[in-house]
């Protein structure tokens, strides 16, 4: 619908909803990486468990100018421990 109004190459817009779709597997695959100031999958995560956190796409700028940044404390993602219970014989 958008490219009637913002005309871009054909091969322009398949690049952008390829690295569209890149972006969006990065920060759902809940693996902890740092990238800041890009927005990456641990902030990502805060957003869908606190939802009135981190609301922005690609940068942390906006949310650190209008008071929604939450910076995680702990793994969020698949670096995090899982407690198990030994099991005595």
């Amino acid at each position: 619908f958008w490219l009637l109004f913002i005309p871009c190459h054909y091969l322009t817009h398949v690049a952008m909803l390829f690295a569209t779709a890149v972006w969006a597997t990065y920060i759902h695959d809940t693996m902890d990486g740092d990238l800041e100031p890009i927005m990456g999958n641990k902030f990502h995560t805060i957003h869908h468990t606190h939802y009135m956190y981190n609301f922005g796409q690609v940068f942390l700028f906006c949310d650190w100018y209008w008071g929604t940044l939450r910076t995680p404390t702990e793994p969020t993602g698949q670096g995090l421990k899982k407690k198990t219970k030994k099991v005595l014989d």
